[in-house]
């Protein structure tokens, strides 16, 4: 995600280009507000210790100050998850799995979260490519 190639929302969120150049929808949580403003400056002195002010990548790596590659997020995840001993189905986490579970919860614990708007956040084109997180809740099923 590049600092200027964004747009904000008037609803808190922000409109990026993700993968396959589809516009995609984060939601701007007062948690991940804060975070950003703490990251500010770290990014800042990173890029200029690595004389790259014109790094327009808002995550960077802290040994080059170059965009973080899908590679290097993942290798983020997998430490952090590992770290926190935490596996998904005995393996390893993953941005995807990451994804699918955010949905998943969403969809199955979430207050008003519908399937069009779970597609629309994720960014998928097609409404019936959200249903793969419908898995029936069978806790939910017995209230």
């Amino acid at each position: 995600m590049d600092c200027k190639s964004k747009r904000q929302n008037n609803d808190g969120s922000l409109t990026i280009i993700g993968k396959g150049n589809k516009e995609r929808k984060l939601v701007l949580t007062p948690k991940i507000l804060r975070a950003l403003e703490i990251y500010k400056p770290v990014r800042q002195s990173i890029l200029e210790k690595r004389s790259r002010t014109e790094e327009a990548a808002l995550f960077i790596s802290q040994k080059q100050g170059k965009r973080l590659t899908r590679r290097a997020m993942e290798l983020i995840i997998e430490t952090i998850a590992n770290e926190a001993g935490v596996k998904a189905n005995n393996q390893k986490v993953t941005p995807h799995k990451l994804t699918h579970t955010c949905a998943t919860v969403l969809y199955n614990d979430g207050e008003g979260a519908d399937l069009l708007a779970i597609a629309d956040l994720l960014g998928h084109a097609d409404p019936k490519t959200a249903t793969i997180y419908t898995k029936v809740n069978i806790e939910k099923c017995e209230k």
